[in-house]
């Protein structure tokens, strides 16, 4: 590779001074140097600060945080994303904005409150002998009916009696806590327009060889079963064992691993997601219905410091949030975690263009 050095201009008075030998004044290589500053201090452009966008830990989060910046550099007023963190609400200072899982953030902080209020359990009413036995006449064993029926009582378990209990915090009453637990100064400035419902779903197969419809199907069944994943079993295990009936044996922890993988390798037979994870339709899932709430639900939101935000911020949010009803919430999930993953940035230029909120680029598939 050639110095570039080598290829600076020479002006035709260098030449001249190259020739005679003759000092010409003015002679120069390159471009002249600037006359020193008169106030002694180095001039400077202003420099336009980005709005950092900081999401928490989840795909959700990261994915609108990727939208959002981009959607707000379109809109004039430049956005970048910051590092995923546990707490993004805490790293609004100023010019900063954050993504958040509002259930997500009242699980971390507050868990019971999450769950929602657990009732005194329902006591196990023991059977009372029956009268019509005598005390001389002996009770028949319980396998004198043959292994079949031995079989039968073994498969049969018998649902526990459960109380009746408030439903739990719905989008409305987090989002109202949520704000109640933000630093002074930060408000909450948006929320999607789908819930983040969570909902524990299974196998096709499992449901159908359990007869399983609805959470409190599970009641009984739970105690030879792994639930996942950890991290919601140790904001729920009280009151689905309370109102549901269902203690499971063990709590299968993820890790960072999708817990749709664990029902799919049979490491778990009921997981707790949202209802927009697109794992669910990836592996035709089946959620089991909730009527009651047993199971809480919050939204995802933007909270930000308004007075650290450029004129063009808001009605930006506002644009990108007001869309994402759950069928979008699950696409853009899909395009980071789907079969064919794109990056945060490329899944974020293909939703604002199909969405119709960033111009088609010439040659777009």
């Amino acid at each position: 590779m050639s110095d570039p050095r080598r290829h600076r201009p020479i002006t035709l008075g260098c030449l001249g001074l190259l020739a005679g030998l003759t000092l010409v004044t003015g002679c120069t290589q390159g471009p002249a140097t600037p006359p020193p500053n008169p106030t002694g201090t180095a001039s400077t452009q202003p420099v336009e600060t980005a709005l950092t966008l900081h999401p928490g830990s989840s795909a959700q989060e990261t994915i609108v945080a990727h939208v959002l910046a981009r959607h707000l550099t379109h809109r004039g007023a430049p956005a970048e994303v910051g590092e995923a963190t546990a707490e993004p609400w805490q790293r609004v200072t100023g010019e900063g904005a954050a993504v958040v899982d509002t259930l997500g953030m009242m699980a971390r902080l507050a868990p019971d409150e999450a769950a929602g209020p657990v009732p005194s359990p329902t006591a196990d009413p023991s059977p009372e002998p029956d009268a019509s036995l005598s005390a001389d006449e002996p009770t028949a064993s319980p396998h004198a009916a043959g292994p079949t029926a031995d079989a039968e009582a073994t498969e049969s378990v018998a649902p526990k009696p459960v109380p009746g209990g408030e439903a739990a915090p719905d989008a409305g009453a987090v989002a109202r806590w949520a704000r109640e637990q933000l630093p002074e100064g930060v408000e909450l400035l948006a929320e999607s327009s789908a819930t983040l419902r969570l909902q524990a779903v299974t196998t096709a197969t499992f449901a159908r060889l359990h007869e399983l419809d609805s959470l409190v199907d599970l009641n009984g069944q739970c105690e030879d079963l792994a639930l996942a994943p950890l991290a919601w079993g140790e904001v729920e295990a009280e009151r689905l064992s309370v109102l549901a009936g269902c203690a499971p044996q063990e709590w299968v922890d993820t890790g960072d691993r999708q817990p749709a993988l664990a029902l799919v390798a049979d490491e778990a037979q009921v997981a707790l997601l949202y209802g927009t994870d697109p794992a669910i339709s990836h592996h035709a899932l089946v959620p089991l219905e909730d009527p009651d709430r047993i199971l809480p639900e919050g939204r995802l939101a933007v909270v930000a410091d308004p007075d650290g935000l450029p004129p063009e911020a808001r009605g930006a949010v506002s644009e990108v949030m007001q869309r994402l009803d759950g069928a979008q919430l699950a696409e853009l999930q899909s395009l980071l975690e789907g079969p064919d993953p794109l990056t945060p940035e490329e899944a974020a230029q293909y939703w604002l263009v199909q969405n119709g909120l960033e111009t088609r680029p010439e040659g777009w598939f």
